[in-house]
């Protein structure tokens, strides 16, 4: 099967996701130093992380304008409750979103407390880095981008369950096909999707084909589960690489039932 029988939905390759500055005082020295590392790996969220509500309005005072906020309930509460009002009386519209970082309330005054918070949003702990980045994402930006925000960490995330060598340009390319597949609904022979894989780079579709092709031969080399369930959908042997065609659209069907 050269070509996909039933052709993945794509259009072209969409824009990045807008940029979403996020502003975080919490006041757990594990919990900031393990932000800071995580944002590294998140080239669409610029994060301030502060030890106190002072340092995070100066922050503000000083110029910085988030799209949300951050703050956790278990800072002393005279400054917690100045942080939240001097937000919503910052200048300009909208307003940062402020998100609350709290724990599990236990005690019945603990969910007494919290009650008196309702109109914000809240997250509560414990909650991994990838679920706080997500619901700062999704507070800050608009549906459209918290949508390509969300496919790219699926399509991240399958591809290095595979163990797909983030250098090889195999990888990148399948990344931006399997992107444009999960976003659009217009239908596209697979030669196009190539074509739209190495618009940016200005590659032609002879050498995203064969670069797809050896990403398909080291993915069956190294042969994870993952793997091993792509070629179980597809009805084929693991032991043999997958052509293009099966490859993406197995990796479609399957991150369609994640979306």
């Amino acid at each position: 099967m050269p070509l996909l029988e039933n052709p993945v939905f794509a259009a072209e390759l969409p824009q990045e996701p807008a940029q979403v500055t996020a502003l975080f005082a919490v006041s757990q020295p594990l919990e900031r130093d393990c932000i800071r590392l995580y944002a590294h790996s998140q080239p669409c969220v610029t994060a301030g992380v502060y030890a106190t509500a002072e340092a995070l309005l100066q922050a503000l005072r000083e110029g910085i304008c988030p799209q949300v906020v951050a703050v956790d309930v278990l800072l002393p509460e005279t400054a917690f409750q100045t942080l939240l009002k001097s937000v919503q009386k910052l200048p300009g519209s909208p307003s940062p979103k402020i998100l609350l970082l709290t724990p599990f309330p236990e005690t019945a005054a603990a969910r007494g407390a919290l009650h008196k918070l309702d109109r914000y949003t809240r997250l509560v702990r414990p909650y991994s880095m990838e679920t706080l980045f997500g619901t700062v994402y999704a507070l800050g930006a608009d549906e459209r981008s918290t949508r390509i925000y969300h496919i790219q960490r699926l399509c991240g995330a399958a591809l290095q369950s595979l163990k797909a060598d983030p250098a090889l340009t195999g990888t990148v390319y399948l990344k931006r096909i399997l992107l444009c597949a999960l976003l659009y609904e217009q239908e596209l022979p697979l030669s196009r999707l190539y074509q739209i894989a190495g618009e940016e780079r200005g590659i032609d579709e002879k050498a995203v084909t064969a670069a797809l092709s050896r990403l398909s031969g080291a993915l069956c080399r190294k042969h994870t589960e993952g793997y091993v369930a792509l070629c179980r959908r597809c009805g084929c042997a693991s032991q043999t690489p997958l052509s293009n065609g099966r490859l993406i659209r197995a990796l479609v069907e399957e991150l369609r039932t994640r979306l």
